[in-house]
């Protein structure tokens, strides 16, 4: 099966702010699909939230979510600052359909990213 990575620059480093959404990728997604996302987290000078679900983000960690999107935007990530101003940035991010997933999970668990020398973009 193929595995195609959705975010547009893989290997990029986005800084998020609190109570907004921030683009990741240019590439649209399928309206009422389900997707995997990845990234690696780093939160200083305070706690943050990032998406649904991941409150209290120590330091470095890496963050899976799986989603319905609702639309066909590109992928944006939501943060929230819980206490103190936090910097909040992501990175290694990796955006893929859940078919994808599941039929490459084994492989995909084992990577941090993967851009078009390693695995196919968009």
């Amino acid at each position: 099966m193929r595995v195609v990575n959705m975010i547009s620059d893989p290997s990029a480093t986005f800084t998020l702010i609190s109570g907004t959404y921030t683009p990741v990728s240019t590439i649209g997604k399928k309206a009422d699909t389900k997707y995997v996302f990845f990234a690696s987290v780093h939160v200083s000078g305070g706690t943050a939230q990032v998406g649904p679900g991941y409150q209290n983000i120590p330091s470095d960690t890496r963050i899976t979510q799986h989603f319905t999107s609702s639309s066909a935007a590109p992928m944006s990530v939501w943060c929230l600052a819980l206490s103190g101003s936090p910097t909040v940035t992501v990175s290694d991010l990796m955006l893929v359909e859940e078919s994808q997933y599941q039929a490459c999970k084994d492989l995909l668990d084992q990577l941090e990213w993967f851009d078009g020398d390693t695995m196919p973009l968009t």
